[in-house]
This record gives C-alpha cells, structure tokens and sequence, in this order.
C-alpha cells in the first residue's frame, strides 16, 4: 500500500511538473528560444532566435517576434510584431495584427500580413460604409419598386386596366414599342444637353419618362399579379398589383438576370402606357376634341 501510495505521489508531482513548464513556456517562459531543440516553439512571451539557431514551427500570441536563425516550417505571431533580421530564414511567414519588418538579406518563402491599426481600420471602415450603403440602397430601390406600382394603381385605378390590356395583348409588341420611345428620349435628351439652354428641356423629358415608366410598371405589375394564383379578377386592384410587383422585386435581385429582366418590365411598361396614350389621343382627334 505505501510502495503504491510512493507511486502515485511521485507520478502526480512529476505530472504537476510538467504541466508548469508547459504554463510557463505559454504564459511566463523565456523570450529566448533556443535551437538545440529543433522542436516547436509555442509562446506568449517575446521569442528571439539567435543567428545559427533553429526552430521547426513558431506561435507567439500577443507579443513580437525576432528571427536570426532558420524556422523551418512556420512563423506565426498574432498581436505583435516580427523581425527578420538580414540573416533569418523562414519558411511560411504569416503576421496577424502586427508590422513584419525583412531586413536586406532575410529570405521568407511565403508571407502574409494582416494589420490591425489605424490604416486597415480606415480601410475596413470604408470597405464596410460601402457595403452598408450599396445594400441599403439596394434595399430603397427594391421597397420603391413595390411601393410606387401600389401607389399607382391607387391613383389611377380607374385607367390603369387600359395599358394593362395592351400588355396581355401582346408582350413582345408593347416591350419593342417601349425600347423605340426610351432610344427616343434618349436621343432628345442628349441633343438638349449640348447647350446649357438645353438642360431644363433635358430635365423636362426626363421626368416625364420617368413618369411614363412608373405608370408602366404599375401596369405591368397589375398584370403580373392577376396570372397569379391569388390574383383573381374579382381581388382590388391594389391587391393584384402589390403581388405582381413583390414578384418582380424578387425576380430583379437575381443577380444578372434581375437587371435585364427589370429593364424588360421597364420596356414593357413604357410601351403599353405610350401605346394607350396614343390611342386616347387618336380617339379625340376623330371626335373633334384635338385639332
């Protein structure tokens, strides 16, 4: 029983042993590491290989890093800095959160840094403020989308059934008729902008196609909406639109087939609104009421 009761003390004081030399190389060991060991070196303190030293891999969390000798394998220091004097050789280098300094003459396979101060915070501010805004913007346009078709079918809930019809009659005829009108507007309005006397002529067509367009896609959505399952007939207005136009916010985020789809609606749209504005103003011109 005391043989067994030795035993065991003196397995659980060389185990306790142990385990404060590995403590200590990870919380207090000593900065220099050296190379007779040829093993891995894992540390929080400063490490330091001596010139004619070596190591296999190297982990330093936390503090720097300065190399004379040869790590074999890896060179990993995280929150700190690392130096490569003139004579270090290393194979793979990587700096997390620290500044790598090589002095003429130090070889490296690999490196890779990645800082953390006030430059790559800028960075990454800036990075991040614009992918806030392109989503935030994204965001606008896709609620505008479906907002301004629902507003429309609102205020014109009486007429918009018209260029609704001209769109069920034909898609391709309507979407070509509206690729006619936007190369004309177009046309106008650069030929307009040339002067400075122009610009205001310019902003006129503009708005006004971009009147025409908003119009169009209501009618567009109105349509989409009532080949839906709930989209019947009988259901408002409103209703059908705000189904057509969700289905087509969703189909336009479609990474690059979302933009020639819209671009479609938009085509569409215009034509059928210019196609019953046309055909309002031929109706007056036979009654006499346009001379």
């Amino acid at each position: 029983m005391r043989k067994r009761f030795r035993r065991q003390t003196r397995w659980q004081a060389a185990w306790s042993l142990v385990m404060a030399v590995v403590f200590s190389l990870l919380i207090t060991g000593p900065a220099p590491v050296f190379a007779a060991s040829g093993k891995d070196v894992l540390s929080r303190q400063m490490v330091t290989i001596p010139q004619g030293e070596v190591a296999e891999d190297v982990l330093v969390i936390g503090n720097d890093a300065t190399v004379s000798g040869v790590v074999y394998d890896n060179l990993v220091v995280v929150g700190g800095d690392i130096h490569l004097t003139g004579t270090a050789r290393a194979g793979v280098v990587i700096d997390l959160g620290g500044h790598l300094t090589e002095d003429p003459g130090a070889h490296a396979n690999a490196v890779f840094t990645l800082s953390f101060r006030q430059p790559f915070l800028n960075s990454l501010a800036i990075g991040s403020a614009l992918v806030v805004a392109v989503w935030s913007l994204r965001l606008a346009l896709s609620a505008a989308l479906v907002a301004l078709p629902v507003l429309v079918s609102v205020l014109l809930r009486s007429y918009l059934d018209r260029p609704v019809s001209f769109v069920s009659q034909s898609v391709r005829r309507t979407g070509l008729m509206g690729l006619l009108v936007s190369v004309v507007f177009g046309a106008l309005g650069t030929v307009a902008a040339i002067t400075v006397v122009g610009l205001p002529i310019t902003a006129i067509l503009l708005c006004v196609y971009a009147g025409i367009g908003v119009v169009g896609l209501g009618g567009v959505s109105a349509w989409i909406g009532r080949m839906t399952v709930f989209g019947a007939p009988e259901r408002p207005l409103w209703l059908r639109t705000l189904l057509g136009a969700t289905f087509l916010m969703a189909f336009g985020n479609i990474p690059m087939v979302g933009p020639i789809l819209l671009t479609i609606a938009w085509w569409v749209g215009v034509g059928a609104v210019t196609m019953w504005a046309w055909r309002g103003w031929r109706f007056r011109k036979a009654k006499g009421w346009v001379q």
